[in-house]
């Protein structure tokens, strides 16, 4: 399980990956920082044990949440980007002052589910994920998950915090910006917005794919090579490729999947796939192509065409509102800053004012990326 690691404006708030999950969380909160300050005091440094960072209405934000955000963000770019722990760092320390312009908006936004009374409502939310999590994970009861997060030095009670600062985030937001701009839209401007961006509501073209992988790794890349020909070779005959997938496949959990990989949109395969797999038809089988770490066999179990734009009212408000909001959630919570009480610390004051008055993204979005990438096998769709 994968939480963003800065949990400012964060709407992805469970992401389910196996029981692996208590590893990853658990990085959101080490103790990084805690240990510096000892080495600082074993040199005999002084050490600031915390100072105020913002004070925003009547909450603040210390320098002591902004290392935890820093150092969370610092442990994905290690773990999903990977970067050195040197080059995450410096990374981090440059985008400092984003982090606690983030850090201010959300402070706002959650009083702002306050004042709208969200609070039961999120707490339900909160509750119905952990039990969702619970079953994914196999745990019977949420005593049992409470145990397993313990065990991999995850805080169930901080954990579910940070769930519920994400949440009631996500609550505001669509509540107060995206739902709103929803439903403000006219019919010309959704019939005009329609009329400049039509091939946005076309079905697009769409195929189902299979597939062997043949690794090279600690193999003569030559023999792979031509395993890969001579499989392909079987497939394009009255070999099942299913079954061929299963005998001859090193890609794991093949037996199960039997190859399948299942149905997707054209446009979002890897370029290099999506070249390969372009003129060739239904059933048929492409010339192996290589990938990193291997050869793959690629078939075209089914091939959907794309069809013709059709004008459908709430795809193109759906469009619209989201093409809109990043500015209205910039607006949003350019107010609650106007309406409230923002005073800044003199040292972090010019870069924070700077970060905040941006044309940014207000739910955060600038925040360091989570999303992994398969560096392994680039090319696999």
């Amino acid at each position: 399980m994968s939480l963003n690691p800065s949990h400012t404006m964060s709407y992805s708030i469970f992401n389910f990956h196996g029981r692996a999950f208590l590893v990853a969380v658990a990085l959101l909160f080490a103790t990084h920082f805690a240990a510096s300050s000892v080495a600082a005091q074993e040199e005999g440094e002084p050490v600031v044990i915390d100072q105020v960072v913002a004070q925003v209405n009547n909450d603040v934000v210390t320098l002591s949440q902004v290392r935890r955000e820093m150092r969370a963000a610092i442990d994905s770019l290690v773990r999903e980007r990977g970067m050195t722990e040197a080059q995450a760092v410096a990374e981090m320390e440059k985008r400092q002052p984003e982090v606690i312009a983030n850090m201010i908006n959300e402070a706002l936004v959650l009083q702002q589910s306050k004042e709208l009374g969200l609070d039961d409502e999120v707490e339900v939310e909160v509750n119905k994920r952990m039990v969702e999590l619970m079953k994914q994970q196999g745990f019977k009861t949420l005593t049992e998950l409470d145990a397993a997060m313990t065990a991999s030095n995850v805080n169930p009670a901080e954990f579910r915090a940070s769930a519920r600062r994400g949440l009631a985030t996500s609550f505001v937001i669509n509540r107060e910006v995206d739902g709103k701009t929803y439903v403000s839209l006219t019919p010309t401007e959704l019939q005009a917005y329609y009329n400049s961006n039509p091939n946005r509501f076309r079905k697009p073209e769409s195929v189902v794919l299979s597939e062997i992988f043949l690794s090279t790794v600690g193999k003569q890349e030559a023999a792979v090579q031509a395993r890969a020909a001579e499989l392909a070779a079987q497939a394009r005959s009255v070999a099942d490729f299913g079954t061929l997938a299963v005998n001859h496949s090193d890609r794991q959990g093949a037996a199960e999947s039997k190859g399948k990989i299942g149905a997707v949109v054209v446009d979002n395969l890897d370029e290099r796939v999506r070249g390969h797999i372009a003129n060739v038809k239904a059933t048929g089988v492409a010339e192996p192509l290589k990938v990193a770490d291997g050869y793959l066999i690629l078939r075209v179990d089914e091939r959907t065409p794309a069809t013709a734009p059709v004008y459908n009212e709430n795809q193109v408000r759906e469009a619209l509102t989201m093409e809109r909001s990043p500015q209205a959630r910039l607006t949003f919570v350019k107010g609650l800053r106007e309406q409230g009480y923002v005073k800044i610390a003199d040292d972090f004051r010019a870069s924070v004012e700077a970060e905040l008055n941006k044309t940014q993204n207000a739910t955060g979005a600038n925040s360091a990326p989570t999303a992994a990438t398969n560096a392994t096998t680039p090319a696999r769709p």
